[in-house]
């Protein structure tokens, strides 16, 4: 099993850093303009109607159909296959003709903000992408039935073809047509889908027209997916409000709220995916052993090393937001109208990386209890107070877009605070005087190693830059200066002795150092009673 999480950690990573050069070629190519804002809110109306289905058939397929196999045999769990994957036709189907025959309608819903040309271009837009819905039913079944028969290394890759083709795709579209863009959407969800017919059909599993709500599995599956759709659908609100009030302002106002949400989000698909992955299958073991020490335990490590990581990210994020979009985005057709925009959004949108660490290990610890109602209930409340906040910067400030990331900030911020309060009632202290105190002391390494970096950026490097006008001289500065942040933070948090940076400290060095010939005489790996604590734990978890 560690095998297969190192895996798909490691192709995940992949996976995202090819999806984020995908942004990057597209910014250079359109920048920020009415053309990309057509192009990122044609994606979301079929992405953010089909999750409802997505979601409920990645969470749902796999325990009927594994039920299935082991009860009634193979042919039984592929005749089952075949039904979910037709139900998934029916519903796509609706979404399809529905996005054709009143595209108006939804760009109103999710852009209501677009006019004249801009508008007549995402509608065109959305009725192409919108077939692309068909092959996201088949890439959801298929990759859940690889899963079930032990295959993960091609469901990991799919982002590969994927991003490959939409980068063909807005070359294509920046020296001919813009339409392909859209087009190249649809051939990339293709191809996703393709990847996984060579897994499908190594394991015998053939198409058929079958289809009935009256099978006993198909209402166990319906019922199973309708609270998942329910949840899903009430968490991609906050996506559709943000991307409708960005529609209200200058044109370009959608694609920098989307790009500055996918450096972001670069950071939280590696870093918190990485620690959710790896806590959850022991709360979860714990939990069904009635540990709550343990639980509690793992818990409090998993949120200290949330913040280890993430806190730093946040500060650095916002001092340097301006110079991180320049750096990443700054080049071709996207102008400094179009990095002042994704700055002044990024700024605010880091801030809430620590909380959104913290909150989804917290979402986990219900789940691994057992309780699916208190996250659902979050979620409706961050839903309430993100458009309370969202509207109530829109109307009475000037931050414009800025101001729907400070509005994610906020709710980000008190709903983890509401959902660490409720998993203390259900069970009991969570040991919050040692998380405080190490976010006081990552707090404290934060904000030194922001003001020395930035300072050494203001007064340092960019006078100095002026002397050597090089090409890169200001994305090299930047690195430089990032760089020597990264050092400073590491030195000081290493001198604070935190006890999960000597932890991994001491994993380092007993699992990579101690093995250099020329560097072990010279590295001390004893462990001290704290650290011979956590790794018998470890290894008594790990040999169940």
């Amino acid at each position: 099993m560690k095998k297969i999480i190192l895996l798909l950690m490691v192709l995940t990573i992949i996976s995202k850093i090819t999806g984020f050069l995908r942004e990057v070629v597209l910014s250079y190519f359109f920048g920020a303009d009415d053309i990309t804002d057509a192009y990122f809110v044609a994606q979301t109306i079929p992405k953010t109607m089909f999750r409802f289905i997505g979601k409920g058939i990645a969470a749902a397929f796999i325990p009927i159909y594994m039920r299935m196999r082991k009860e009634r045999g193979e042919a039984a769990a592929h005749h089952f296959t075949n039904q979910v994957l037709n139900l998934g036709f029916v519903f796509s189907t609706i979404i399809v003709v529905a996005t054709v025959l009143f595209p108006e309608a939804l760009i109103f819903l999710f852009a209501s903000g677009f006019e004249g040309a801009q508008r007549d271009t995402a509608i065109l837009f959305t009725r192409i992408i919108v077939f692309a819905t068909y092959f996201m039913t088949m890439r959801h079944v298929f990759k859940g039935f690889s899963h079930t028969n032990d295959t993960y290394w091609a469901p990991a890759l799919m982002g590969l073809p994927m991003n490959a083709v939409i980068i063909t795709s807005i070359y294509l579209a920046s020296n001919n047509d813009s339409t392909w863009l859209a087009y190249g959407y649809v051939i990339a969800a293709a191809s996703q889908m393709v990847l996984l017919l060579p897994v499908v059909f190594k394991h015998r599993f053939k198409y058929a027209f079958t289809f009935s709500l009256k099978d006993d599995k198909i209402k166990l599956f319906m019922i199973t997916v309708v609270p998942i759709m329910l949840s899903v659908g009430v968490s991609d609100i906050n996506a559709i409000i943000s991307q409708n009030l960005a529609s209200q302002f200058a044109q370009g106002s959608v694609s920098a709220l989307q790009y500055a949400k996918r450096l972001n989000s670069f950071v939280t698909g590696i870093i918190i995916t990485a620690v959710t992955t790896a806590m959850f299958p022991l709360i979860s073991r714990m939990a069904a052993h009635k540990n709550i020490k343990g639980l509690k335990k793992v818990l409090r490590e998993s949120v200290n090393l949330s913040v280890l990581i993430l806190l730093p990210a946040a500060i650095g994020g916002m001092l340097f937001a301006y110079e991180i979009v320049d750096l990443v985005f700054g080049r071709g057709q996207f102008d400094e109208t179009a990095i002042n925009m994704a700055g002044s959004v990024l700024f605010f949108l880091v801030l809430a990386l620590p909380f959104s660490g913290i909150k989804k290990t917290f979402q986990r610890a219900f789940f691994a209890l057992g309780d699916t109602k208190t996250p659902l209930i979050n979620t409706v409340l961050s839903v309430t107070l993100k458009l309370i906040f969202a509207l109530a910067f829109f109307f009475f400030t000037e931050l414009e877009i800025a101001g729907l990331a400070l509005a994610t900030f906020i709710t980000s911020a008190l709903t983890t605070m509401v959902l660490m309060w409720l998993l203390r009632q259900k069970i009991g202290a969570l040991g919050l005087k040692n998380m405080l105190t190490t976010f006081i002391k990552v707090a404290s390494a934060a904000v030194l190693m922001g003001l020395i970096a930035r300072g050494l950026f203001d007064y340092v490097l960019v006078p100095l830059s002026a002397r050597f006008p090089l090409r890169f001289i200001d994305e090299i500065i930047t690195v430089i200066a990032i760089g020597i942040g990264m050092g400073v933070y590491g030195v000081i948090v290493l001198m604070l002795r935190i006890d999960e940076v000597d932890i991994v400290f001491d994993l380092v060095k007993r699992k990579v150092l101690a093995r250099l010939p020329i560097i072990s005489k010279y590295v001390d790996v004893k462990e001290e009673p704290k650290k011979q604590e956590f790794y018998a734990e470890k290894d008594a978890w790990d040999e169940e």
